[in-house]
């Protein structure tokens, strides 16, 4: 193994490469991509024109210097998905920047086996369930690494530093958070009590990263107020999304049997569509009425320490994680361990974070997971190992690497079966949508369009497949009206409209409800024109010949 190393050091860019490929032509081998959440597919709508007709640059999550090139692209051919080619991509750079970086330690064969680990254990799930979020964290660390590395280097590396830096300025362009926690996790590793004159510059370069950041967001901002529309959407999506994008806030909200009337003059009927629906409708969906009910979960009690525990041995005590931890400690110095000390008193505070706000979604957890092991990776110096500590640190590296195959191969068999059974109902459902040229209004989970492969099924503005407007975030977007020539509420009631529903655990989008929110803010009694079920899916398909307005006593 000792003769491996000069080799890694002597060509480190062709060994990160070589080991780049051989484990991304893998995941092409034995896995199938497809997106996780319909968020990506419906920016991939919008970006492609399927949406709106053309495409644009309006992403309601990813800034519109993305969206602009992103858009031209689609303009120039429709042949390839260039919404999932840049995010697969950025994985596959930010792989190969990070094998790099890690290829420079000063004995880097075991840190390179402890990262490819990690590759094996979270990789295969970020590219089996491909997502802004995640794809976001990667480029962020990768950027980060590339600083540390100029940093940690003899002389001032200053274009490995600009380089880094605009990797993670690219990072915050997909998603600002996913950027900031890489830079809180990987700032970790320059901290140096006895040396304190040593963390300015770090400090100086993660001070204005943030301050880009701050000015990246504010030219989106910029970008959609140049609009009213636009403005108005931009702001609500911002306002709402702490509620309408965690079913956990929406459950606790429902379960507690809050007197929604006396905080923000909702009925139970509204509260019930708040989550899934109008979230938009000014006269009743207003920020003032989101901010009210906001405060209002802001008194609830704590949730109990009990369960959090539970919850972070679960989410984060997974045994790869452990073995990389474990690995690290053995091989860090007295001052590197109180570094790995600091790691872990921030992934407790940011999980912490996150579980208050009812956000433990699973993308968030391995995000922060992938942030926190490459932090506790950086800080062992990769000093050369020798007898017993050598010997132990070759048991952690294959503890990394089987446990990490177990855990991804538990992870991909459960997206797998998922994938196949939404697969067959959005086959099933597009199919009976052929057959019925209509408009069709589909609230997100019912049409799993998320399920279906990016690469070989391309939804675009050349498609001939049945116009979708989907129900949720992107109902208010100027784009639906824009490619319709109608409101959304007059498109609702157009006879010429179709709504896809389901029944879900947490919400239950019904024609009764949506009856009686029209009876009570719109001032009309809906005509019902059909109402059906899909077999196969469960399924609830439904529409109206129009909305006659209510008899005045």
């Amino acid at each position: 193994m000792n003769r491996l190393e000069p080799i890694i050091q002597k060509r480190p860019w062709l060994f990160a490469g070589s080991l780049n490929l051989i484990l991304f032509s893998s995941l092409f081998l034995f896995c199938e991509i497809r997106y996780e959440t319909n968020d990506d597919f419906f920016m991939n709508s919008i970006v492609s024109g399927y949406s709106g007709g053309m495409p644009d640059a309006h992403l309601p999550y990813t800034h519109f210097f993305i969206g602009l090139a992103l858009s031209g692209l689609y303009k120039l051919s429709t042949a390839l998905n260039w919404y999932a080619l840049y995010l697969l991509l950025t994985h596959f750079v930010s792989w190969l920047i990070l094998f790099r970086c890690f290829a420079a330690k000063k004995a880097p064969l075991y840190p390179l086996l402890a990262l490819s680990g990690l590759f094996i254990a979270l990789e295969p799930v970020f590219f089996t369930n491909l997502q802004f979020t995640t794809s976001a964290t990667l480029a962020a660390l990768a950027g980060m690494c590339l600083i540390h590395f100029a940093f940690t280097t003899n002389q001032l590396r200053r274009k490995t530093l600009f380089a880094g830096m605009a990797l993670v300025l690219f990072a915050a362009m997909i998603r600002e958070s996913s950027a900031i926690m890489a830079i809180l996790f990987c700032m970790l590793t320059f901290v140096n009590f006895r040396n304190m004159k040593a963390m300015l510059p770090p400090l100086l370069v993660a001070g204005l990263l943030l301050a880009f950041i701050w000015g990246l967001q504010f030219a989106n901002r910029l970008y959609f107020e140049q609009s009213p529309e636009w403005s108005a959407y931009y702001h609500n999506v911002k306002s709402g999304n702490r509620f309408n994008d965690n079913p956990a806030f929406y459950n606790k909200v429902v379960n507690v049997n809050m007197n929604v009337r006396a905080i923000n003059g909702w009925s139970q009927n509204d509260l019930n569509l708040f989550g899934a629906f109008f979230r938009n409708y000014e006269p009743v969906y207003n920020i003032e009425a989101y901010d009210k009910l906001y405060k209002s979960y802001a008194s609830f009690s704590p949730l109990p320490l009990r369960d959090f525990i539970y919850s972070f041995r679960t989410g984060f005590g997974l045994p790869f994680v452990l073995f990389i931890l474990l690995y690290a400690f053995f091989n860090a110095q007295k001052d590197e361990k109180l570094r790995l000390l600091l790691q872990g008193i921030l992934l407790l505070v940011l999980a912490w974070y996150i579980y208050a706000a009812l956000q433990m979604k699973e993308r968030a957890l391995l995000s922060m997971l992938m942030a926190f092991c490459i932090g506790v990776l950086l800080i062992p110096d990769g000093q050369n190992l020798s007898g017993k500590l050598r010997l132990v640190s070759g048991l952690f590296i294959a503890g990394i690497l089987l446990s990490g195959m177990m855990y991804q191969h538990g992870k991909r068999a459960a997206i797998s079966t998922k994938t196949q059974k939404e697969r067959t109902i959005s086959a099933g459902i597009l199919k009976q949508m052929q057959q019925h040229p209509a408009k069709w209004m589909v609230w997100g989970p019912a049409l799993p369009t998320e399920s279906l492969n990016p690469l070989t099924t391309s939804f675009h503005f050349n498609d001939k497949r049945p116009q979708i407007y989907p129900i949720v975030i992107f109902n208010k977007s100027p784009l639906y009206q824009q490619a319709s020539g109608k409101t959304f509420e007059q498109l609702l009631v157009d006879s010429n409209t179709r709504v896809l529903s389901m029944t879900d655990n947490w919400v239950t989008f019904t024609p009764e409800r949506l009856d009686t929110f029209y009876r009570e803010h719109l001032h009309c009694t809906l005509i019902a024109g059909g109402d059906s079920t899909d077999q196969l899916s469960g399924r609830r398909i439904f529409w109206f010949k129009g909305c006659m307005p209510n008899q005045t006593p």
